[in-house]
């Protein structure tokens, strides 16, 4: 079941199903919690705005704590670095259909270039940082899938 972050907000069918099940029958609540977070589901967590990091922040302060607690196998779909990097500088051949970011000021095509290395500095660095985070958010977790965007690994996904 995928588990969608819209920047900072997390909705997963899953947790809603727990929420109305808690409402109706504490122990069939704690036999889906069982099911769920042992080792044959899978958490797909799916990040497309945002790096993973804000997803497991999300997921953290909006999950109940006794059943992320519990979860063994995770897939962090799609991790990319390249599109975050896109979303945050204007490409240098289209800057007129695009607004640029908050983070860097257009001065022309060096401060684009520094901006690109300054935003894949930040996206990589956020993309670490929820590995960090992964095994305190997750603390029972033994499986780790992590499926990674092609957009990555195509020769034409520098815009520089």
């Amino acid at each position: 079941m995928p588990h969608e972050d819209t920047v900072g907000t997390l909705r997963s069918q899953a947790l809603a199903t727990l929420e109305k099940l808690l409402q109706v029958d504490r122990n069939m609540w704690q036999e889906a919690v069982d099911y769920l977070t042992g080792p044959i589901f899978c958490w797909v967590l799916v990040s497309d705005a945002q790096p993973h990091m804000y997803l497991l922040r999300a997921l953290r302060k909006t999950a109940p704590k006794e059943v992320v607690t519990r979860i063994v196998h995770a897939r962090l779909s799609q991790v990319t670095v390249q599109r975050h990097i896109d979303a945050l500088i204007p490409r240098r051949y289209d800057t007129s259909t695009v607004t640029p970011s908050p983070h860097i000021v257009q001065l022309g095509p060096q401060t684009i270039e520094y901006g690109y290395r300054r935003a894949r500095k930040m996206v990589t660095s956020e993309v670490g940082y929820a590995m960090i985070i992964l095994p305190h958010v997750l603390p029972s977790l033994q499986r780790l899938d992590i499926t990674l965007d092609v957009a990555d690994y195509e020769r034409t996904s520098c815009r520089m």
